[in-house]
């Protein structure tokens, strides 16, 4: 059985992190031979099966030290195939990979939705032509996909959209509380993508507009890469003071056990200005859930308009406000069959052979 290497910053609590350690899993149960590569200096949020060969680049090292010893590992190491996960770890690993002796098959993972803009990952790849260099790209989403066929053509036929896969057995549905006041959950980072800001202006028309009671519980990150993201989640607390929320928005760390929290929310929400294939979306439906959330990348294909949530213009704070107002006008029934149509939706989205052989098909072909 071929050996695979899977490549990614470090297992901390967001969604490209389950993907990387649910993919590292069930390569491990298909008997493949797998070794992850991290240089993060955190602790893993996500278990990874014992029979991984776990390589950590440079623990307590300087940022220069580590990607040093990231292009001298990949420069010595051989694997048969290698997944990085994220534009980054493609561009760390697909020269050192591309200058050995040997061939690697390189596989670049795309964890996000970049036609908003393009980041400095993306545009070392554009400039260097980076993606020349892979056998296979493969975002998670189709709107991502979409976007790399017109973008750059030239990688055409190496793109394979494979959206992530969320365990259906696991995340169960569970009947509505019919909590009172009505409890609204929210699973995501505390970052500019997810649009905290934004969200926190609706909450505050929303109370004022609103007679129905409600609280939200927000489960995200308090500890940040960056001096900027940590900037920005102050930003958020002191806006939520500033509004007089404290009470109605409360800030908690990131949970592991999601699938037990999950059915304690009467309804569930996720405000991102982009995404990629989300994981939070998928594990509420997932849960029999109704779901409001933007209208960005592949969100409206596990929430419909009306179906099983509502949709709103993540740049318009007002209709983010009108979807929460829409849901609270609901009765209690048509709540409950929101979450059923969630759950249905989950059931027709989400298979793991499906998954799993869909990135089978890439290391064997």
């Amino acid at each position: 059985m071929k050996q695979v290497t899977v490549f990614s910053a470090g297992l901390g609590s967001g969604g490209a992190e389950h993907q990387c350690s649910f993919l590292m899993n069930s390569l491990i149960e298909a008997g493949y031979d797998v070794t992850y590569v991290s240089f993060y200096d955190i602790s893993d949020h996500y278990a990874v099966d014992d029979n991984i060969k776990r390589v950590r680049i440079a623990p307590g090292k300087s940022s220069i030290t580590k990607l040093f010893a990231i292009i001298y590992y990949f420069f010595k190491a051989s694997p048969d195939v290698l997944i990085a996960f994220s534009q980054r770890m493609t561009v760390l690993s697909i020269i050192p990979v591309r200058l050995r002796k040997g061939h690697i098959k390189h596989i670049a993972c795309e964890r996000n939705l970049s036609s908003n803009g393009a980041d400095r990952w993306e545009k070392i790849i554009r400039f260097f032509k980076l993606y020349k260099y892979t056998d296979y790209v493969v975002p998670n989403s189709h709107s991502q996909g979409d976007y790399l066929s017109m973008s750059m053509p030239y990688i055409k036929d190496k793109i394979r959209v494979i959206t992530n896969y969320t365990d259906i057995e696991k995340y169960k549905p569970t009947d509505l509380p019919h909590n009172s006041p009505l409890k609204i959950g929210v699973f995501c980072r505390f970052e500019k993508q997810k649009n905290v800001l934004n969200f926190i202006k609706a909450i505050n028309i929303l109370s004022q507009k609103n007679s129905l009671s409600f609280c939200i519980d927000w489960y995200g990150n308090h500890s940040f890469e960056t001096e900027e993201q940590k900037k920005y989640y102050d930003e958020c607390l002191l806006k939520i003071k500033k509004y007089n929320l404290t009470n109605v928005i409360c800030v908690h760390n990131p949970i592991k056990d999601v699938a037990a929290a999950i059915p304690n929310y009467d309804l569930m929400c996720l405000p991102s200005l982009f995404e990629g294939f989300s994981n939070s979306l998928a594990e509420y439906i997932s849960c029999g859930r109704p779901v409001i959330c933007s209208n960005a990348s592949d969100n409206s294909l596990m929430v419909q308009d009306g179906v099983n949530g509502f949709l709103f213009d993540p740049n318009n704070v007002n209709d983010m406000a009108n979807a929460f107002l829409k849901y609270f006008s609901l009765s209690e029934s048509k709540r409950e069959e929101m979450g059923i149509n969630s759950r249905k939706i989950a059931e027709a989205l989400f298979n793991k052979q499906s998954f799993l052989n869909s990135y089978i098909e890439l290391i064997e072909n």
